[in-house]
Order: structure tokens, then C-alpha cells, then sequence
């Protein structure tokens, strides 16, 4: 068994995007990361990326942490996703997130659901998207809808819920 940490964050030097993220999810975080043996693993601009703790300390706070523990085979499926990923440049999704931003405030107004209409399934990808797919892996399934529309919040509180569930 192994430990992968899913991280919640915020960048420490002011970032209009982090700040719009933070306003429209009534949260102190932006960003949702990996920590798979001592690296962070990451969608950000411009893409799906690996750095030290110490690098991504420097120029973030981290806000949460959570433990979750993987069989070494699971383990090893996520690795290869990450490095396929970074392999295929997948870029970040700043149309997505866009139009993630204007579903939740067009939900929120008019009490509707609509979709994402930049949704794009792997073409692009956010942090929530990419750390979501990785859950997917140990099976932790969140509908791909969701993941194009939803942020870190909601998969802070889906991740609480789960690992709840498994404590009881």
C-alpha cells in the first residue's frame, strides 16, 4: 500500500484567475494538486506538469491536505496516467474554466442546470478535472459532467465524504 496526497491551494502572490475561482466558489482555495512521492503533480498553465514540494511551496499556500491510500498497483496506474498526460501535453483548459465559471453563476441565478458549453471531455483539462480522472483510478467515480463543471470545492467536499465513509 502506498499514500497519494490530494492537496487544495492557493497561489501566494495575488492572481486574477485564483481570485475569481476563490469569489465564485466561496472558498480560500484555487487550485487541487497531487502529491505522489514527493512531487507534485499538477494541471496548470500551460499544462499537466511534475515539481518538487519545496518549488510549489514557494510560490503557494496550502490550504488542505488529504491522505488516501492506494494499492501499489493503483499506485502504478496512476503514474502511468500522470506521465501519459504530461506525455500528450494536455493542455490547460482556460475555456473550460470559463465556462465552468459562467454555468455556476448562470445556475445560481436562474436555480437551472445547465452544462458546461466548453466541455471538451480530455482535449483540455483543469486542476479538478485531472485530479478527478486520477480518483477515477481507485475508484472514486465522479460523472464526467460534473468534472467540467464543477471545481475544487466540490471535489474537496466529495473527497471529505468518501474518505468519512471509510472511516465509519
Amino acid at each position: 500500500m502506498k499514500n497519494i496526497f490530494i492537496g487544495f491551494s492557493r497561489p501566494n502572490k495575488f492572481k486574477i484567475g485564483s481570485f475569481l475561482i476563490r469569489i465564485i466558489e466561496c472558498v480560500d482555495y484555487s487550485h487541487v494538486f497531487l502529491m505522489i512521492d514527493y512531487e507534485i503533480h499538477q494541471q496548470s498553465i500551460p499544462g499537466i506538469n511534475v515539481v518538487g514540494v519545496s518549488e510549489f511551496m514557494e510560490h503557494n499556500y496550502i490550504i488542505d491536505c488529504d491522505i488516501i491510500c492506494v494499492t501499489d498497483d493503483q499506485h502504478k496506474e496512476i503514474v502511468k496516467f500522470c506521465n501519459e498526460c504530461m506525455n500528450y501535453r494536455i493542455p490547460y483548459g482556460r475555456v473550460q474554466i470559463i465556462g465552468m465559471g459562467f454555468v455556476r453563476i448562470i445556475n445560481q441565478l436562474f436555480k437551472t442546470r445547465i452544462k458546461n458549453p466548453f466541455a471538451d471531455g480530455m482535449k483540455t483539462m483543469v486542476c479538478s478535472e485531472f485530479v478527478g480522472r486520477v480518483l477515477s483510478i481507485i475508484g472514486i467515480d465522479i460523472p464526467q459532467d460534473q468534472l467540467e463543471i464543477e471545481g475544487p470545492k466540490y471535489l474537496r467536499k466529495f473527497i471529505k465524504e468518501r474518505i468519512a465513509k471509510t472511516r465509519n
